[in-house]
């Protein structure tokens, strides 16, 4: 099941429903999730990630390795996915797939 990113606490109504289904035509009209999503090319993307969790796996101590399994939450501003909340019932937030959207690459070392 794919992840998905920022859920909408709203009304449980049809209204509010249609206002999400609006607010995902709007900004994915043009939306392409291979393009960095800036508005100027020469804006850096300030990605924050946090582990949520960590269960240590094992130790090697002839190789000096420590093995561990995580997880982990990104959050970054995406320039292209912004609406006006005035202009869709107060929504603030909407739920989409996280194979919808840009994601920043990873790669994590020690």
């Amino acid at each position: 099941m794919p992840k998905r990113h920022k859920v909408t606490r709203m009304k449980d109504d049809c209204q509010g429903l249609s206002n999400e289904l609006e607010i995902y035509g709007v900004i994915f009209e043009k939306y392409e999730k291979n393009i960095r999503p800036v508005k100027d090319a020469n804006t850096p993307i300030m990605a924050i990630i946090s582990a949520q969790w960590m269960t240590l796996l094992g130790v090697d101590v002839a190789m000096e390795a420590v093995h561990i399994s995580m997880d982990y939450k990104q959050t970054w501003k995406d320039e292209s996915l912004v609406w006006n909340p005035a202009d869709f019932d107060g929504i603030e937030t909407i739920s989409v797939p996280e194979d919808l959207v840009w994601l920043p690459d990873v790669c994590m070392v020690s």
